[in-house]
C-alpha cells in the first residue's frame, strides 16, 4: 500500500439497511463558471465558530456556497482562526466588487460580535 493511500473499512448491517426507506437524491449542479475563495484571518476573542457563524448566515447571501474553518492557531496569546468563504454563481462569473460587498458586511457583523481581523 502506498504511504499516502487512504484505507477504509466499513461494516453494513444488512437488516438495518434493508429496513431503511429509499429517498430521492437532492443535489445542486455545480456551476460551469469559476468560483472565488476568500480567506479571512480573525482574532476570535474567545468566540466559538457556532457563535460567529450568524455573521454570514443571517445575511442570506445567495452566492455564498459555504464557509470552512481552515485553521486555528494562537498568536501573541490570542486565539485566531482562518475561514474560507466560497462564492459562485450558476449564471455568471462573479466580480470582485460583488464579493467584496458581501465580505464587508460579514466583517461588520463580526466586529459587532467582538471578532476582529488579524492584521
Amino acid at each position: 500500500i502506498d504511504k499516502n493511500a487512504a484505507v477504509v473499512c466499513i461494516e453494513i448491517d444488512m437488516a438495518d439497511f434493508e429496513s431503511s426507506k429509499a429517498t430521492a437524491l437532492k443535489f445542486n449542479e455545480p456551476s460551469r463558471f469559476p468560483g472565488v475563495d476568500y480567506d479571512l484571518s480573525l482574532v476570535a476573542n474567545g468566540k466559538k465558530y457556532s457563535e460567529i457563524s450568524s455573521a454570514w448566515e443571517n445575511e442570506n447571501i445567495p452566492e455564498l456556497d459555504g464557509v470552512k474553518l481552515v485553521d486555528t492557531y494562537e498568536l501573541d496569546g490570542e486565539m485566531s482562526i482562518t475561514l474560507r468563504f466560497a462564492f459562485s454563481s450558476p449564471e455568471r462569473t462573479l466580480s470582485m466588487e460583488e464579493i467584496q460587498k458581501h465580505i464587508d458586511k460579514v466583517i461588520a457583523n463580526l466586529t459587532d460580535l467582538g471578532v476582529t481581523l488579524r492584521i
